[in-house]
């Protein structure tokens, strides 16, 4: 069950949405903007987390049951600055609406900002991608170096089904 569809459930109104988390929810989502938590940072994330785990240890729940993931809306990558220019140009709108949750650069500006949350407990990500180009940048140069950075703490231990490894 959602998160939105617990807390109606519930009919509940609270404060603190990672107490909610915590009690009803099955997942964790967070993005840069207010409407994500405001955990615009790798700081940021860690303190959230640091929150629901408190939460959740109060409430006799595995923290490990929540999943916790984050958003990137959108996500425009691009090999050069001329591409990544044509590519702000066309969703102009949305990245205005997006603010600090748009993901924007290079595929190795995408893994430094990735890599962080990773190190910060964030277990998946969703990218919203508009161009086959971007998802091509992100499935063969982000993903693999984002999963085999030494540094992540959820390396896999099987091969996975989409082939990137």
């Amino acid at each position: 069950m959602l998160y939105a569809d617990r807390v109606a459930e519930h009919r509940r109104v609270d404060d603190d949405p990672l107490r909610l988390v915590a009690q009803y929810a099955d997942a964790s989502n967070l993005a840069a903007e207010n409407w994500g938590g405001a955990a615009a940072t790798d700081a940021d994330v860690r303190q959230k987390y640091e929150v629901l785990q408190a939460h959740c240890a109060a409430l006799g729940r595995p923290y490990a049951s929540v999943l916790r993931t984050y958003h990137f809306v959108p996500t425009l990558l691009a090999d050069s600055p001329a591409a990544l220019a044509v590519k702000r140009e066309r969703a102009a709108q949305l990245l205005a609406f997006a603010g600090a949750a748009a993901l924007v650069g290079t595929p190795e500006h995408a893994v430094e900002r990735v890599r962080p949350l990773v190190a910060a407990g964030c277990q998946y990500f969703t990218f919203a991608v508009f161009d086959p180009d971007t998802l091509r940048l992100l499935a063969e140069r982000v993903v693999p170096a984002v999963v085999r950075a030494p540094d992540n703490p959820f390396q896999r231990k099987t091969e996975p089904a989409c082939g990137y490894e």
